[in-house]
């Protein structure tokens, strides 16, 4: 049995179109009907094909992205742990480093400092006998100009003696 548009075959038979000629037409276009209904299907399921594929792309990408996250997210712990490590390594080497300075400082200090009080004392010790000998020498010109004053005086006492046995004569 043929399908045919009922409608338009009694629409073409009142427009004067021959019985045969509106029955050719009105199958034909039923024809076209049925191929505009099996391409809307063929469509239909193109479209359900497509939106299995991009939802199986989607799910795909969507792992993807979340293994790519997880080692980003992996890899940046790495890094961190690593540097956390380095910079934990760094600070114990300075500290380290810090403290043989600051005792190496510390054992410079205290020889230089030995070595100024001894050589303080030295020269304290020295300019104690410097200074000794020079009291000495001092108590010796002490001594000496008592002795000058002492002359001096008898001098003088002898000088005025004579000129006043002059004077009284």
């Amino acid at each position: 049995m043929v399908l045919q548009l009922g409608a338009l075959r009694e629409a073409l038979l009142e427009a004067g179109a021959t019985p045969a000629a509106a029955n050719k037409a009105a199958e034909e276009l039923a024809g076209y009907d049925r191929e505009f209904v099996s391409i809307h299907t063929e469509l239909g399921k193109l479209r359900n094909e497509m939106d299995v594929g991009f939802v199986s792309v989607r799910s795909d990408m969507a792992a993807e992205f979340a293994s790519v996250r997880r080692e980003v997210d992996n890899g940046f712990a790495s890094v961190r742990s690593e540097m956390a490590s380095e910079f934990a390594s760094v600070r114990s080497e300075m500290a380290s480093e810090f403290a043989s300075v600051r005792s190496e400082m510390a054992s410079k200090f205290t020889s230089v400092r030995n070595e100024m009080t001894s050589e303080f004392a030295s020269v304290r010790r020295e300019m104690d006998g410097g200074f000794a000998s020079v009291r000495a020498e001092m108590a010796r010109l002490n001594g000496e100009m008592t002795l000058m004053k002492w002359m001096l005086g008898s001098v003088l006492g002898i000088v005025l003696a004579v000129a006043l046995k002059l004077f009284i004569h």
